[in-house]
């Protein structure tokens, strides 16, 4: 069974996607992922679902959730037989998460070997790496669900570390001297995250170092001046420093690190 939560929500058997059913399955699904191999409790279903507000039947109705879905993603295997990958629990369900098959979980290992690649100073391998990593992504996570509030906070924290990843193989390319080809990514970095300094950091950096020194110190709004060292990108920005000098191969940004994948710490 494959789980994906990198965009909408979905279940593939076989390598083809299972049909789960409309927004509450889904929810409920979601809510057994984030906590995958962990029982959720009943209550903790139905609050999720429906908030402080429950219909009458709400039990019932998780139940009925519940039994399709086992249908859906153990066709043909007896509900409590060994095995079963939606486990019923003294008050609750438990749902078998292989952490091989949880694309966000796979995220989480690709970006962490981009990470120790960087820091051992192999910024091919980690631009390789990051870009396998967020090649799994297919849209905002849990796309489909992401308005649910007991979704929310695993949104939040997914987005993060994807945003992360995003600045990371920007620094990874730049690093490679790859200025000119990032300029547009770093671009873009700006526009999603427009707050951000890091971005508008690459982004003046790349400006820089692919011959657009005007554009680099007058067109990136709201970098400070303390990058530029004053007159153009200095030595921690990765551009020549005075006398045309670049910096030393160890002086360049470290990439940024991230939490855990999805739960809170």
């Amino acid at each position: 069974m494959e789980l994906k939560i990198l965009g909408p929500v979905e279940v593939r058997i076989g390598g083809r996607p299972v049909t789960v059913g409309g927004p509450r399955p889904r929810t409920l699904l979601a809510l057994l992922i984030v906590e995958g191999n962990r029982v959720v409790s009943v209550d903790r279903l139905i609050d999720g679902l429906w908030g402080p507000s429950p219909p009458p039947a709400a039990l019932a109705t998780v139940h009925g959730y519940v039994a399709r879905l086992r249908r859906a993603i153990d066709p043909g295997r007896p509900a409590g037989s060994e095995g079963s990958l939606l486990v019923t629990e003294p008050g609750g369900y438990r749902l078998r998460v292989d952490e091989e098959a949880l694309d966000a979980a796979r995220f989480e290992r690709l970006t962490a070997r981009a990470r120790a690649a960087s820091d051992a100073g192999d910024p091919s391998a980690a631009a390789e790496l990051l870009e396998e990593a967020l090649g799994l992504w297919r849209g905002p996570a849990f796309a489909d669900v992401a308005y649910e509030e007991a979704i929310q906070q695993h949104v939040a924290r997914l987005e993060e570390l994807r945003r992360t990843a995003a600045e990371d193989r920007v620094e990874a390319y730049l690093a490679l001297g790859r200025h000119r080809e990032m300029v547009a990514d770093a671009e873009q970095l700006v526009a999603n995250h427009p707050l951000g300094e890091g971005p508008r950091a690459q982004l003046m950096r790349a400006l820089y170092r692919a011959g657009r020194q005007v554009d680099a110190l007058t067109g990136v709004p709201g970098v400070p001046r303390q990058v530029a060292g004053g007159a153009g990108p200095g030595p921690q920005s990765g551009a020549p420093g005075p006398g045309g000098r670049h910096p030393p191969p160890g002086s360049r940004p470290r990439m940024a690190t991230a939490g855990a994948c999805l739960r809170p710490g």
